[in-house]
């Protein structure tokens, strides 16, 4: 049951653009996610760690 165009595209006159890229963020954005992955890792095996005393 298509009747074409839903109620929200009924209303909306002006489409939503298309997303953006450029290589100058695609850089930045993996140094900086590739950093907090390490860090993540990091934390996560010293939260492992199983203490040595018991």
């Amino acid at each position: 049951m298509d009747s074409g165009l839903s109620w929200a595209d009924q209303w909306d006159n002006h489409p939503d653009p298309p997303p953006q890229s450029s290589s100058r963020d695609d850089k930045k954005g993996n140094g900086e996610s590739k950093i907090k992955k390490m860090k993540l890792v990091k934390w996560m095996k010293e939260l492992c760690k199983k203490p040595a005393n018991k």
